[in-house]
């Protein structure tokens, strides 16, 4: 039935959480981007890779992520939200994956990022962005989504159960 899953949420959505959940429950192979500067065999923390390296650096993995991870058949990814801003890493994604979407508003989002700690100022600017920016990756994410979650006050287990119900409905399974 599905082949691979990319989980987007924008920051604090749980996606992480739900994406381990889903992949343990559909028996799938699960791939975190923010692990993903791991595949160099760098022994950094993200916070430490985006102080080194910089934004451009986690992008570039980022694209290489997505096209390893699309080599495999089932598995789920969980991508940051910020990935919607690449045309080219969009398409790869729609190209291989059933895109699910967890949505939550710019406002509730904008809220979550201010109480936020970050590591180092470069994660901070990295998560932080402006609500312009929050509403274009949200109009995206909406429009791309095959399936979209509200994830507003609900568990990673409900969400995990929402999904399922709307993979069941994407491939009309009974």
């Amino acid at each position: 039935m599905v082949q691979n899953i990319a989980i987007v949420g924008l920051n604090r959505s749980q996606a992480y959480e739900v994406g381990k959940l889903l992949a343990e429950e559909l028996d799938m192979h699960f791939f975190d981007c923010l692990e993903l500067f791991e595949f160099d065999n760098i022994p950094r923390t993200f916070p430490m890779m985006l102080e080194e390296f910089g934004e451009k650096y986690y992008r570039e993995k980022e694209k290489g992520m997505l096209k390893y991870a699309s080599g495999f058949n089932e598995c789920i990814i969980n991508l940051e939200c910020g990935f919607a801003d690449n045309k080219s890493n969009f398409e790869t994604v729609k190209e291989n994956c059933l895109l699910v979407y967890l949505h939550i508003p710019a406002s509730k989002i904008k809220k979550k990022i201010e109480k936020a700690k970050y590591n180092t100022e470069q994660e901070k600017k990295f998560f932080d962005v402006s609500i312009e920016t929050v509403n274009a990756r949200i109009k995206a994410l909406k429009e791309g989504a095959d399936i979209l979650v509200t994830a507003l006050n609900g568990s990673a287990l409900k969400l995990c159960s929402d999904i399922l119900r709307g993979i069941k409905a994407y491939y009309n399974v009974q």
